[in-house]
C-alpha cells in the first residue's frame, strides 16, 4: 500500500492487477486502472496528496483523485515514476537511446525531460528518491549479487552502499529519521 501524505488515501493494486484508491476519511473506494503485468508496481502521491503518478503501458499516469481525471505522458518502459517535493517535476527510470537504463527529470506536462544519470552498466532497478529531492538510491546486478547505490542528481556522482553479508540487497528504502 502507498499512503497519501495527508493520510487520508491508500493506493494499491490488488487482485487481477487493478489500481485502486481507499480514502480512510470517507470510506470511498475506487477502481482506477488495471496494470498489464500484475503486481510490482510503485505508485507515488504528489506532494499535495492530490495526484497519484504511476507507470503503465508506456506511458506516465497522472491520477488527479478530487476530479478523477488522467493525464498521460508517453514514456516507453517507465518505471518508478516519484514526485520530486516541488510537485511539478517527476522522476523516473527508462532506456536512453542505447537501451541503457537511466534516471530521468520531467515536468509533469510532460516537458523537459533530462537525463541525470550517465549509467553504462546494468538496469537501474527499485528506484527510490530522497525526501529532498537530491538523491536516489536503487539496486543494480553486480557480479554475483544485486548492488545498492546513490547518485547525487546535482552531479551524477554515485555510491555504493555496503550490502548484508548474505547478499540479500533487494527493497532498499530511504530512513524516514529526521533529527
Amino acid at each position: 500500500p502507498f499512503w497519501s501524505a495527508d493520510n487520508v488515501k491508500i493506493a494499491f493494486v490488488g487482485r487481477n492487477a487493478i489500481l485502486h484508491i481507499v480514502n480512510i476519511r470517507d470510506g470511498s473506494f475506487a477502481r482506477i486502472d488495471q496494470f498489464s503485468e500484475g503486481y510490482g508496481h510503485y505508485l507515488d502521491w504528489s506532494p499535495n496528496s492530490q495526484i497519484l503518478a504511476y507507470s503503465n503501458r508506456n506511458e506516465i499516469v497522472l491520477y488527479d483523485y478530487p476530479t478523477h481525471t488522467v493525464r498521460k505522458i508517453n514514456q516507453p518502459n517507465a518505471t518508478d515514476v516519484q514526485w520530486f517535493p516541488n510537485g511539478t517535476e517527476l522522476l523516473f527510470q527508462a532506456p536512453d537511446a542505447s537501451g541503457i537504463s537511466q534516471l530521468y527529470r520531467i515536468s509533469t506536462a510532460g516537458t523537459n525531460k533530462v537525463q541525470l544519470t550517465q549509467n553504462t552498466g546494468g538496469r537501474l532497478n527499485y528506484v527510490r528518491l530522497s525526501d529532498d529531492g537530491k538523491f536516489a538510491l536503487y539496486t543494480t546486478p553486480g557480479a554475483s549479487v544485486s548492488l545498492i547505490l546513490t547518485v547525487e542528481l546535482a552531479t551524477g556522482r554515485t555510491f555504493e552502499i555496503q550490502g548484508g553479508p548474505l547478499a540479500k540487497n533487494y527493497f532498499p528504502e530511504w530512513s524516514n529519521h529526521q533529527e
